[in-house]
């Protein structure tokens, strides 16, 4: 698996994929504000209801918690390869990297809830 290789050896064929990705999944929970909601069967899209209701329901959270930009840190950490592996004694700065990699598996899991999958 791609989150098992080492950055600065293997860097991800899908990086710049994935950092449009980010980006569009984060312009998409800005823009959910602006998205009226229907309460107690009338249209509603005043901000702070939409909000409420974007933060009630858990959707936030949730879209906060899978839209971290993973990309963006492996990019501007393959852009200092260098300097980290000079300051890495212990490869320790590559174990985090693969921790957060494996965070990408959550986008997952939210584009199956944006299809009502789940």
């Amino acid at each position: 698996f791609l989150w098992e290789a080492e950055i600065c050896e293997f860097p991800p064929p899908t990086l710049l994929f994935d950092m449009f990705v980010d980006i569009f999944f984060l312009v998409e929970i800005f823009l959910q504000f602006f998205i009226g909601v229907y309460r107690n069967g009338e249209y509603c899209d005043r901000m702070s209801v939409v909000a409420c209701t974007y933060a009630g329901r858990g959707g936030l959270f949730f879209d906060l918690g899978t839209s971290i930009p993973v990309s963006w840190v492996e990019y501007f950490i393959m852009q200092n390869c260098d300097e980290i592996l000079a300051a890495s004694d212990s490869g320790v700065n590559s174990n985090l990297l693969r921790i957060v990699r494996t965070s990408k598996a959550l986008r997952i899991a939210r584009l199956l809830r944006a299809f009502r999958i789940i």
